[in-house]
């Protein structure tokens, strides 16, 4: 019996022991949401393109924690714009990397830059995508996180129909799910 009492204590401590060292490793990482929110001033339109530059790395958690990032987890946006044309206008987004030339044209964005977001279809007037959406709406996920990685990016819009400023982005945040620590 005595014998039994210790084995079962034993299997007991072991799973005890094993319980409380993954618990602490929960603690030895973290996950936040950085939001970036680009308001009208901070976009760029141009005839058939519109762009603005993200930075995370003026944010707490990022300062913080640059060189102990393990992964972007997630990477998606709210955007608030409007179609300014009479009839239904698909839209695409894509990155490339800050501060680098700026594009002005469909034709150079689509050959320097990479599309991260597709079938974006607008309906006359204004229009909001909200993040779940977004998620749904990403493509090239891995390039996303790498320049989400970096910390700065920046993101064209165009509207491949070709018609002049069609969709109007009065505003947008961009919003990123990061995971930190030893």
């Amino acid at each position: 019996m005595y014998k039994r009492n210790m084995k079962t204590y034993g299997l007991l401590s072991t799973l005890l022991v094993i319980l409380i060292a993954a618990g602490c490793a929960s603690f030895l990482t973290a996950t936040s949401v950085i939001s970036i929110r680009i308001g009208p001033g901070d976009i760029n339109v141009k005839t058939f393109v519109s762009y603005f530059q993200v930075d995370l790395t003026g944010e707490d958690v990022w300062s913080k924690h640059r060189d102990k990032i393990k992964d972007i987890d997630n990477i998606g946006f709210e955007i608030w714009l409007e179609n300014l044309a009479d009839s239904r206008v698909t839209g695409e987004f894509y990155i490339a990397p800050y501060n680098d030339t700026e594009y002005v044209t469909v034709a150079e964005i689509q050959t320097n830059a990479t599309r991260v977001l597709r079938d974006l279809i607008v309906d006359p007037g204004p229009a909001y995508i909200d993040w779940p959406t977004s998620l749904t709406l990403v493509t090239n996920l891995k390039t996303v996180k790498s320049f989400a990685e970096k910390g700065q990016f920046t993101v064209y819009s165009i509207t491949p129909a070709f018609i002049p400023a069609a969709i109007h982005i009065d505003s947008a945040t961009v919003i990123v799910t990061v995971t930190y620590g030893r």
